[in-house]
């Protein structure tokens, strides 16, 4: 098994939005729900300015160096 590097927890950007996109749309909801193209439709970015400007929110990605794993928001 290789090393993948050590976890990290850190804020969300915009930047990961199309791998988080990508894994909701490998889940049964997601799949008929989410629009996995590229450019990702506006309505994902907005979404997420929308989530990140709220202070009751904090949008998150658990993290392997270089690649986001799973995010939430």
């Amino acid at each position: 098994m290789s090393d993948a590097g050590t976890p990290s927890v850190r804020r969300a950007t915009r930047d990961d939005l199309p791998a988080n996109v990508r894994l909701l749309a490998d889940g049964a909801l997601g799949a008929t729900r989410e629009s996995v193209s590229d450019p990702l439709p506006a309505s994902y970015g907005a979404a997420f300015d929308e989530i990140d400007r709220d202070p009751n929110q904090a949008p998150v990605v658990f993290a392997l160096p270089g690649r986001p794993v799973a995010g939430c928001g």
